[in-house]
């Protein structure tokens, strides 16, 4: 069977790869009203450092975030797409604002297709994210959408990561819906078990 993201046939499937080759990730800045539907059934989640200026996963044994004594966190990613353009994108986010969002999931009967409106607090960059559930139906407009690729996403942009510093790639457990991009650090708390 061939592999349905290289080739395959027909005008649309092509059209809907050749969009999932560079995943679009949402972000909420200033007074900007990010208004999405949640696309995953459960979010992927990995163990990571903001190091560098940005987020990174943690690398285990050897992490050179973990000797300089850089705190781990839980990161979670979701496929979401906007309401009003039906863009699909990747929203990556912090243990807190993932809590909300699973405790606003029992509300909708499950995460997939809830609709969500994120919004920070202040227009500061470090301003707290609120969530915001939206008790509508998104109709069946976004039923055909092509979720985008959480794991092939971080993939990559940790591949892109490494190849900038010219870090050799680390080799990583597999990512997907609830398993973890790298073993949980000890001492860290599990991340909520999701139910799809």
């Amino acid at each position: 069977m061939p592999d349905e993201t290289v080739s395959g046939s027909g005008w649309s499937a092509a059209k809907k790869v050749a969009e999932q080759v560079s995943h679009h990730w949402w972000a909420v800045s200033g007074r900007r009203v990010l208004s999405l539907v949640v696309l995953s059934r459960a979010p992927y989640w990995y163990v990571g450092h903001y190091w560098r200026s940005r987020m990174d996963r943690c690398r285990g044994v050897g992490c050179e975030a973990c000797a300089a004594g850089c705190g781990k966190q839980v990161r979670y990613v979701f496929c979401a797409a906007e309401r009003s353009t039906r863009r699909v994108g990747l929203l990556e986010v912090g243990e807190y604002v993932a809590e909300t969002i699973h405790a606003l999931e029992g509300r909708h009967n499950g995460l997939q297709y809830m609709c969500i409106e994120m919004a920070k607090h202040t227009t500061a960059n470090r301003s707290r994210m609120e969530v915001t559930y939206l008790d509508e139906d998104p109709g069946s407009a976004f039923l055909d959408l092509v979720p985008s690729d959480p794991a092939g996403a971080l993939k990559r942009t940790w591949e892109a990561m490494d190849k900038e510093r010219g870090v050799r790639p680390a080799k990583l457990a597999p990512i997907g819906p609830g398993k973890p991009a790298n073993a949980a650090p000890t001492g860290l708390a599990k991340p909520p078990k999701w139910k799809p």
